[in-house]
């Protein structure tokens, strides 16, 4: 009893510290905050070598688009709001500050929404450079082939020419065949309306979260100089979350003066709302009891189609990769659905800080998944998988006794029976 009192204990504290990494690395790195505006991290480290007599010569790809502006309305309706309290006189001096730093990042960002920016288009050529460096058996080569593939989404298209290009500079004798159209879209970006409507239904959890962890009212209070005003003409948790997101978003914009909005926060409120985000993340892209644990089945198509380009490129006599560009809403289930690095983890959406559950490690920008295929030079000997998560080695949920390398068989049936178990009707192409 002692032994099963102590694990308690022991267990209790490894929960409590992996809660106090997610606020300490979000002091350390309040953009963290920011959930899927995170930079790409640039990966370190050396990767496992292959077992003897073993080389890479196909690569399976699929990737987010790299660093964007924001989408929608974030910047013209939190400068708009601004503006009109700062023309009325209704600022302090902390807020005319802070409103000169949302105008730098209006008139910087104004007709772009959305539009990858040049630190995106580096990611992207900076990943496949690394490609080309990490895998020159199939990359290095004068037979080599590649297949590309886009969304119809213009920052996903020019993420997808960043890396070719770099590629085609590192190998001019590379054949490229690359493609965005909507007939592939049912597999790089797949839409239900049911899906939809399940996510749709989740507005009343993250007002309950949002009751929960978001507190605006001291930084409402900074801002604006009349109390009446604040209340009567400003949507204080609309502004405090659109701040919040032009806040941790400005790294990846290349803004020529450098602009702190994340410092008008502190790391507290910057905390609460990245709880209530990467709850929201979980629940509607992962696999989630709130959504009914649908959403990895969305991928089945892109799961189906990156088992069938393998199978067809295993028997071509040249080198060759199978390149995909798309979304972080694309990936996270895709993730969860290759049962990869513990994504698909089942949990109470209260406890995920706790277990380490953190969406800025799994969909920053530009993040992507890499599987490469290796053959040996003894025929009879079958063929292995590595998977990069973010080109880190990564774990998969079946058993290998030299990981990171996967026999391809058994990681091909065990996808195959993913995608039989979560498939449905509606999910037919």
């Amino acid at each position: 009893m002692k032994k099963v009192g102590l694990l308690v204990l022991l267990c209790g504290i490894c929960l409590n510290l992996l809660a106090q990494k997610a606020l300490e690395d979000i002091k350390r790195n309040p953009a963290l905050a920011g959930s899927q505006s995170v930079l790409y991290p640039v990966p370190d480290g050396k990767y496992t070598p292959a077992p003897s007599g073993y080389q890479p010569f196909y690569l399976s790809h699929y990737g987010r688009h790299g660093s964007r502006y924001n989408n929608g309305d974030l910047y013209k309706y939190t400068y708009q709001v601004l503006k009109k309290a700062a023309l009325s006189g209704k600022l302090t001096a902390f807020g005319k500050d802070t409103f000169h730093k949302v105008e730098l990042l209006y008139n910087e960002a104004n007709g772009r929404e959305g539009d990858l920016t040049t630190i995106g288009a580096q990611q992207h050529k900076d990943i496949a450079a690394r490609m080309y460096k990490n895998f020159p058996e199939i990359f290095a080569g004068q037979t080599t082939t590649i297949d590309a593939r886009s969304t119809i989404v213009i920052r996903s298209i020019l993420s997808m020419e960043n890396a070719l290009q770099q590629l085609c500079a590192l190998n001019p004798h590379i054949a490229i065949k690359h493609d965005a159209s909507l007939h592939d879209m049912y597999f790089l970006n797949y839409n239900d309306k049911k899906i939809d409507s399940t996510r749709l239904a989740t507005k009343k959890l993250q007002k309950q979260l949002n009751e929960k962890y978001v507190k605006c009212d001291r930084l409402m209070e900074k801002i604006f100089a009349d109390e009446a005003y604040r209340k009567d003409s400003v949507d204080a948790k609309k502004l405090f979350f659109y701040l919040f997101k032009l806040a941790t978003h400005t790294e990846n914009s290349e803004i020529s003066k450098p602009v702190d909005l994340a410092s008008i926060f502190t790391p507290e409120e910057l905390y609460g709302q990245w709880m209530v985000n990467n709850a929201m993340w979980y629940v509607k892209y992962a696999n989630a009891k709130e959504t009914g644990y649908a959403m990895p089945k969305t991928q089945v198509n892109l799961l189906r189609n990156i088992i069938v380009e393998a199978d067809s490129c295993l028997k071509l006599n040249h080198p060759s990769a199978t390149l995909r560009y798309g979304h972080d809403t694309v990936l996270l289930p895709l993730l969860c659905l290759m049962e990869i690095d513990g994504a698909d983890k089942r949990m109470k959406i209260e406890d995920l800080a706790e277990n380490g559950w953190r969406d800025y490690t799994f969909i920053p920008m530009a993040c992507n998944i890499q599987i490469v295929f290796y053959r040996s030079s003894q025929s009879q000997k079958p063929i292995l998988v590595k998977v990069l998560r973010n080109e880190k080695e990564a774990h998969l949920s079946i058993p290998t006794k030299s990981w990171p390398y996967y026999n391809w068989e058994e990681v091909k049936n065990h996808f195959s029976a993913q995608v039989s178990r979560h498939e449905t009707s509606q999910f037919q192409h």
